[in-house]
């Protein structure tokens, strides 16, 4: 981002709610806010929360801890305070960040009850007494902050998730983790500095954070957020503001292509589309294409937050019958990732055997050279692609943080995937797979912008020349 600020400041990072944030403003707000952090505690290693609605203020509160080597932990901003005191609980937070508005799903209880937390900071105080653990954020202009040094192994994000066990659980992803898949995502995805990104997802979500946030730091193209989905908004800010890149769920996109106040041309400038969280079916592919145009390109893929980010990814196509072409299959596995299929006796299978995915993973902290995420995914390897079978009941129970790291260096090879050994933690988290449950480690800062892992584009298609906001 710094970077950004200094070879192109004076171009338009950010567009919200008609107010237009450069790269130079953004960087100069981030490092007053990082300044206001660090009187209130936050330093290297602090694990803070942030709840906040999706706005620039987010924005810079997560890239301000990522200076002073905070770990970021992102919180569902419709969490209720039990809700909240879990996930301080569970990934012993030091730190909450949240607007005033969202003051009262903070815990409640005693303090004793959640002894990581020291404080809970309010982004937007007004000047006056606050109560017991409310602290105020009050950036400070002119401050000289340095930006944290960090190692590849030093943990720099707590994102929560559920999978399908209720209770969420703190993933941890070191700088390095997101060094090796994120980094990738522009060169994978097409995207450029002519880009121009329409954000309506939550940006607590890994969706949001890396499609969105992290694509704009990597590429320096422009972002426009808006606060929350609505269907005409998008179409609005689309038709507006020229934007070529849609990242959003398959239900967005349905509630789009069929709203009454779409007119002819207004999404033509989009040309590619990222989607996930649920297939896209026949009958949305044809809607996307004619509305947008039959050279608009919609990618789909695999992933999961406990490996990182994606790990395969696929171009959704229509077949001479008018479906889903391969309307089974997962994809290929993106270039540095890699992936194997695994039966119930633990054996590495060829193609065309069914089993279970799992993902290769290396993480030093461990007794063991190297490990295995087993996903639950049942799927099988065809000769060019993965085909989607079934999901079966996910292996992780609600329990304490796990941390996975996937290596860019593994060896496609199956004998190089080692088995993962049956290991004494604290706290079990998997009926079949012991992961650790330790406290977080240090926190950490990417060496260089990031952006979530989607695809690669074998061209591009007729692009919008940017435009001046």
């Amino acid at each position: 981002m710094f970077l950004l600020a200094e070879e192109r400041g004076d171009r338009i990072a950010l567009i919200f709610e008609g107010e237009r944030i450069t790269f130079g403003q953004l960087a100069e707000r981030v490092r007053a806010t990082a300044a206001g952090l660090a009187t209130l505690g936050v330093q290297k290693g602090s694990r803070v929360g942030i709840m906040m609605p999706s706005s620039p203020d987010f924005i810079v509160v997560q890239q301000a801890l990522f200076m002073l080597g905070a770990v970021v932990s992102p919180l569902n901003i419709f969490y209720q305070p039990g809700e909240v005191a879990h996930v301080i609980q569970s990934c012993d937070l030091e730190f909450v960040a949240l607007p005033t508005d969202l003051a009262d799903r903070s815990p409640r209880g005693r303090a004793d009850a959640l002894p990581s937390l020291r404080s809970i900071i309010l982004t937007d105080a007004a000047d006056g007494p606050l109560e017991d653990r409310f602290v105020a954020l009050r950036p400070v202009e002119n401050a000289a902050v340095e930006i944290a040094d960090v190692a590849d192994d030093d943990v720099a994000m707590l994102l929560n998730t559920s999978a399908t066990t209720g209770k969420s659980k703190g993933v941890m992803l070191t700088a390095a983790n997101l060094a090796a898949n994120y980094d990738s995502t522009p060169g994978w995805l097409g995207l450029d500095e002519d880009d121009v990104i329409l954000c309506a997802l939550p940006l607590y979500n890994t969706f949001g954070l890396n499609q969105c946030i992290n694509a704009m730091l990597v590429t320096g193209a422009t972002m426009v957020l808006l606060r929350r989905f609505e269907a005409k908004r998008c179409i609005d800010a689309i038709a507006k503001y020229h934007c070529t890149f849609l990242p959003a769920v398959p239900t967005m996109l349905q509630k789009i292509v069929d709203h009454e106040g779409l007119w002819r041309g207004a999404l033509s400038s989009i040309d590619h589309v990222m989607t996930g969280g649920a297939p896209v079916p026949a009958a949305l592919l044809r809607r996307v294409l004619d509305v947008m145009g039959d050279s608009t390109e919609v990618l789909t893929g695999y992933g999961l937050t406990e490996g990182t980010a994606l790990v395969t990814l696929t171009a959704v196509r229509l077949g001479s019958d008018g479906e889903i072409a391969h309307g089974r299959t997962i994809g290929r596995v993106l270039e540095g990732m890699t992936l194997a299929i695994r039966g119930d006796d633990g054996r590495f299978l060829p193609t065309n055997e069914v089993g279970e995915i799992v993902v290769p993973t290396r993480q030093s902290r461990w007794p063991t050279a190297g490990s295995i995420l087993a996903t639950s995914d049942i799927s099988t390897r065809m000769a060019t692609r993965l085909s989607s079978i079934a999901r079966r009941t996910s292996s992780f129970a609600a329990g304490k943080i796990f941390t996975l790291r996937i290596s860019r260096r593994c060896s496609t090879s199956s004998r190089a995937l080692p088995r993962l050994r049956s290991l004494e933690w604290r706290t079990m988290c998997s009926a079949k797979y012991r992961l650790p449950s330790s406290r977080c480690m240090a926190g950490a800062m990417f060496r260089r912008p990031i952006c979530w892992v989607t695809a690669r584009r074998s061209s591009r298609n007729t692009r919008c020349q940017r435009r001046s906001f």
